[in-house]
C-alpha cells in the first residue's frame, strides 16, 4: 500500500510547466499538475485520464468543448480523447492516467 500526500507534490514553477509524478507503474501514472496564469497544457491525446481540481480556476478542453473548472471539479477523458488545460489563476489538479505503458 502507498499513502501519498498529494499536496506535497503541488509545486508551481514560474518557468516552463513540468508535472510532478506522485506515482508511476506500467499501467498507472498519477501526476500532480500545478499551472500559473500564462502556462498551459496544449490540447493533446493520451491514455484514459481523470483530473480532480484541488484549487484554483481554469478552462479544460475536452475534444472541441471548453469547460470552466474550479476546486471540486472532476473531469474524465476516455483513452485517445483530446484534453488540454489553461489556468485563469493558480490551478492545482490531481491526475490519474490509466492504461499507460
Amino acid at each position: 500500500m502507498n499513502v501519498i500526500d498529494v499536496k506535497s507534490f503541488a509545486r508551481c514553477s514560474p518557468g516552463a510547466f513540468m508535472p510532478a509524478i506522485a506515482y508511476v507503474s506500467p499501467s498507472l501514472k498519477l501526476p500532480v499538475i500545478c499551472l500559473m496564469p500564462g502556462q498551459e497544457i496544449p490540447p493533446h491525446s493520451g491514455a484514459t485520464g481523470m483530473f480532480y481540481v484541488l484549487e484554483g480556476k481554469g478552462v479544460f478542453t475536452v475534444g472541441d468543448e471548453k469547460i470552466d473548472v474550479s476546486a471540486g471539479s472532476l473531469i474524465i477523458v476516455p483513452a485517445g480523447g483530446i484534453r488540454g488545460i489553461r489556468p485563469s489563476e493558480k490551478l492545482v489538479l490531481f491526475g490519474v492516467h490509466a492504461g499507460v505503458h
